[in-house]
């Protein structure tokens, strides 16, 4: 297993750092964290447009997609290359599909691969997560939303949390089709569309003042309701029944990932460029030897993480199973995350609680990271949930009791 770049690849990386040097502008970093504003005073993404265009150009969007999908048919390990280099700007990539593309792309029938990835891939379909729900916490597999059969229809109730937007075109909804079976074998996943009547969606305020680059989460989360809600047996993704393993395929593919990576450790990079230039009068952090042994932790975390990282690329290049690396990576990637912000809130002191204002460092960076350390380890799966897994179908281990 290589943990370095071929030479071919290693060039790659050079000739996008020399794009993003040329092409990356203060006006597109401005729109990208909702700074940018039009002629009307209205947020503005017209630099940003201008920019992605570039990258069209050069044939970087969607790069690793598959041709007969609309994309560009490259290799996954330069997909790799680009969202790190994008990453660390806060810029995209195209190369972030959205829930349950890969469990499309396992499981889908060829009508629906056809229909959902290209369309998923331009952004024309926008698949919100169907599947926490109020009463269930961790447990997925209790979750009550129903899929009632009804001629060649079926008939959804319920709620979920969460997942979502106002702007979701589709649900990616698992639902309890057979309510007389083990309850992890009586699910089914839809493809549910939220244009057709009895589906409701609700803003949630969540604790973050507003959406951030660099920073988990944003202002708002959403519930969506299902209310006899009808689909056609064409909606249903996978076999009857047989939802669980779907949905799990389709969570392990997207609990790994650079865009994971870099989102669970940028903010090592910022705390550790923030103190090679930043001091608090006479003190300057990056001289006392206890602040630089803890942010020496982090970066050996952090290069722990990377690690864990491209194994799972290369397994996925290879079509393997994540039987073990995707749950592990789920595990160690947001515990670092609350560990960082812990590390960083200890070396910060009051000043990590500062959302804005001239003493706030980085505009709020850190304080907006403070918010959203309790999300971080829980999205996508608990690591507690993680664990259990990762004994149980990595390493065969029996269920307690």
């Amino acid at each position: 297993m290589r943990f370095a770049y071929t030479p071919e690849e290693e060039a790659f990386k050079q000739e996008v750092k020399k794009f993003l040097a040329e092409n990356v502008t203060p006006e597109v970093l401005a729109e990208r964290g909702g700074g940018g504003m039009d002629d009307e005073g209205g947020p503005s993404r017209r630099h940003t447009t201008a920019f992605m265009e570039k990258v069209m150009a050069k044939g970087w969007v969607r790069l690793a997609a598959p041709v007969e999908y609309a994309g560009q048919g490259g290799d996954l390990s330069y997909q790799f290359i680009l969202d790190e280099e994008f990453g660390r700007l806060g810029l995209p990539t195209g190369g972030n599909y959205g829930s349950g593309y890969g469990a499309i792309m396992k499981h889908g029938t060829p009508e629906q691969k056809q229909y959902f990835l290209p369309r998923m891939l331009s952004g024309e379909v926008q698949m919100g997560l169907g599947f926490t729900e109020p009463g269930g916490g961790a447990d997925l597999a209790s979750l009550t939303t129903r899929a009632v059969r009804d001629g060649d229809d079926w008939v959804i109730n319920g709620q979920k949390m969460f997942g979502g937007s106002q702007t979701s075109t589709h649900m990616y909804l698992l639902a309890r089709t057979d309510p007389n079976v083990e309850k992890h074998r009586g699910l089914s996943v839809f493809l549910v569309p939220t244009n057709v009547p009895g589906f409701t969606v609700r803003d949630i305020k969540t604790v973050h003042d507003k959406n951030r680059p660099f920073v988990y989460g944003g202002q708002w989360l959403h519930e969506t309701f299902y209310d006899d809600l009808r689909v056609p047996q064409t909606a249903m993704l996978g076999p009857e029944n047989g939802g669980w393993l779907v949905a799990a395929s389709g969570l392990y593919i997207d609990r790994i990932g650079i865009g994971r990576f870099l989102g669970g450790t940028i903010r090592d990079d910022h705390i550790i460029n923030y103190f090679k230039t930043h001091s608090f009068g006479d003190y300057e952090p990056r001289k006392d030897p206890v602040i630089r042994d803890k942010l020496a932790e982090l970066w050996v975390e952090r290069q722990v993480y990377r690690l864990m990282t491209m194994r799972s690329l290369q397994l996925v290049k290879r079509e393997s199973p994540l039987t073990i690396e995707s749950p592990a990576e789920k595990i160690w990637g947001p515990e670092h995350g609350y560990r960082a912000i812990e590390t960083i809130a200890q070396t910060l002191g009051p000043y990590m609680q500062l959302l804005e204002g001239e003493y706030a460092p980085l505009g709020g960076e850190f304080g907006a990271h403070l918010l959203s350390a309790f999300a971080v380890s829980t999205s996508h799966g608990s690591a507690q949930v993680m664990r259990d897994q990762l004994a149980r179908r990595g390493l065969g281990l029996p269920r307690p009791g």
